[in-house]
């Protein structure tokens, strides 16, 4: 009788541990698997915000204080297009001054039609001050990305200031037929604020 209690004891015993162990397990992989839908979750998340800068349609994280002057659309072929965009921006002063700041920007993007793909991206920036009698380009910056490698060569990147006007110089090739797009943009301000473009 003593040797068979004994079995028992020894076999609820052996029965709980087995337990413990199926229920930690199963514990151990329910956190597996919420630790991996977090994880995805997250990348997924990453994915989008990369996309979202990348197929950014203006300069400016502000949009409620951007203008936009002007929108231009022409095609190359059947599967790529040009799209121009020009921005302003009025830079608020607490400074008591006559003279106010705005920034323009025209953006070159060569696009791919059928998907959306922006292949290239080229921005043109000019800060100016006016006062009501005269005007001047008091900085002048570009930013070039390539989205698609292997697809164009950029060729020429820069910017210059020219008095109340801000210069850039944009030019790349097909890297494939070597046909090359760009050229040389403008953004001038006159005296009362009001912004040119060519």
């Amino acid at each position: 009788m003593r040797a068979t209690r004994r079995e028992e004891i020894s076999n609820y015993l052996i029965y709980i541990k087995k337990e413990k162990e199926i229920f930690t397990m199963r514990k151990v992989k329910r956190i597996k698997n919420v630790l991996c839908v977090l994880l995805a979750t997250i990348i997924s998340l990453v994915s989008m915000t990369t996309v979202k800068a990348d197929g950014e349609v203006a300069p400016y994280e502000d949009m409620e204080n951007a203008t936009l002057l002007q929108k231009e659309c022409y095609d190359l072929d059947e599967d790529t297009m040009i799209e121009i965009t020009t921005y302003e921006k009025s830079i608020p002063s607490f400074a008591r001054s006559s003279w106010k700041t705005k920034t323009g920007t025209r953006t070159y993007r060569i696009i791919n039609k059928k998907s959306n793909t922006v292949f290239v991206r080229y921005i043109l920036k000019g800060t100016f001050k006016y006062n009501g009698k005269s005007a001047q380009c008091t900085d002048a910056t570009t930013e070039c990305k390539v989205f698609v490698p292997n697809v164009y060569n950029v060729i020429t990147n820069r910017a210059e200031k020219a008095g109340n006007t801000v210069l850039g110089y944009f030019y790349c090739t097909h890297v494939k037929t070597g046909k090359g797009m760009g050229g040389t943009f403008s953004i001038k301000c006159a005296a009362n604020g009001t912004l040119t473009i060519n």
